[in-house]
């Protein structure tokens, strides 16, 4: 047999498994579109959502797109809290979601995660001091751990809104902007007490 035909048998035969596997993705999906996007464009799409929707909203907002440095540790700034926005897709079997380069060392001050399920975006926000680092996996690099951290949470810890990976976090199903904003006053006001 030719080698072409075995190495498409092999890769049709992936595909099967991979589509039968994301069978919770389907056409009727609906944030399918956003399996169409690379890691980094998908990471964006939680910032450019909070850009858009706290600057419409009076909110004040600043963001530099796809910038984070030795100078800007976070991703956005709203009304004066620095926050590191997270992106995630549900996995296709263990139903959870992976969030990749955490750092513990940036200057930010409270986290955002979005979490897409087919069709249910999931809001997390919480402070980086809460934030419970020796329940994270630390990754390594060529047998040396790194300063980077993976954030794993499963959709049931998101949908009981705990998890011992944070001392205190808001959790909410998000249906439209409103339910955003009223998150981050939640939030907010929770901050304000804690402080």
């Amino acid at each position: 047999m030719e080698i072409e035909k075995i190495v498409s048998k092999i890769i049709s035969d992936l595909i099967k498994n991979r589509d039968h596997q994301k069978d919770n993705w389907n056409e009727h999906s609906k944030y399918l579109l956003i399996k169409n996007l690379n890691n980094d464009e998908t990471g964006e799409v939680g910032e450019l959502l909070l850009q858009d929707i706290f600057t419409r909203n009076g909110h004040k907002v600043e963001y530099e797109k796809a910038v984070t440095s030795e100078d800007k540790d976070w991703d956005i700034i709203i009304d004066d809290i620095k926050i590191e926005v997270k992106t995630a897709t549900i996995g296709r079997t263990a139903k959870t979601f992976q969030h990749e380069k955490f750092f513990k060392n940036r200057n930010y001050d409270a986290f955002i995660f979005f979490d897409f399920t087919p069709n249910e975006l999931y809001v997390t926000i919480g402070r980086k001091k809460d934030i419970v680092w020796k329940k994270l996996t630390k990754r390594m690099v060529n047998g040396v751990f790194t300063s980077e951290y993976k954030f794993d949470l499963s959709l049931k810890m998101i949908e009981e809104g705990k998890t011992k990976k944070i001392k205190d976090c808001c959790v909410s199903l998000i249906n439209d902007e409103e339910d955003l904003l009223d998150l981050f006053d939640k939030f907010k006001k929770k901050l304000v007490k804690i402080n």
